[in-house]
């Protein structure tokens, strides 16, 4: 009995329910059962996971279908602001340019920032004595949020989490260059 609560336990635990179930049943087949018939209880396993598997993609696939006919019902289409004599065409051209020149801009930004950043104080000799950062903290704050508006809208959420241990990096050097700047000062 406790062998059976147990299995039951784990089928509703969570997980993958119909290899949990199949690992229950093949720790406690029968032992007369003979391996014919054990074949023909691992396929209809097999079988009902497969169908089951189906009707999750199909509920899913409707579900989308529904969110989004909801979605167009609510806030309308690009087609909808034809309709409107001069402001839909220049409301479409806004919408549709937007994310390029946000992300040209970013990109200009990014080069003024990795070319501008720090400033080299030279002695007299014109050796480097140290290197002073130039800008501020909210600066390059709003400049990583820039970086991370662009990454998640053009290249979606695993680019941004592959990247930032980068841009983390790029900005906690800065950080820690500001901080010894301002130690010794």
């Amino acid at each position: 009995m406790a062998g059976i609560l147990g299995g039951i336990k784990a089928l509703l635990s969570g997980g993958d329910l119909i290899k949990d179930g199949l690992d229950f049943i093949n720790d406690r087949w029968p032992p007369n059962m003979s391996e014919e018939q054990k074949e023909q209880m691992r396929q209809l396993w097999a079988d009902t996971q497969h169908r089951n598997n189906m009707q999750l993609l199909n509920q899913a696939s409707e579900d989308e279908r529904i969110f989004n006919e909801r979605t167009i019902q609510l806030e309308g289409t690009a087609g909808d602001l034809k309709s409107i004599p001069f402001l839909g065409p220049i409301i479409i051209f806004m919408r549709g340019a937007f994310r390029p020149l946000f992300s040209y801009f970013t990109l200009y930004m990014d080069w003024i920032y990795f070319s501008t950043a720090t400033e080299r104080v030279l002695d007299a000799d014109g050796l480097l004595v140290r290197v002073v950062a130039t800008w501020t903290q909210q600066q390059e704050t709003l400049l990583l949020v820039m970086n991370l508006l662009v990454l998640i809208f053009f290249f979606g959420e695993r680019a941004m989490k592959n990247v930032m241990p980068i841009i983390l990096r790029v900005f906690g050097v800065r950080a820690d260059m500001k901080a010894a700047e301002n130690g010794k000062q």
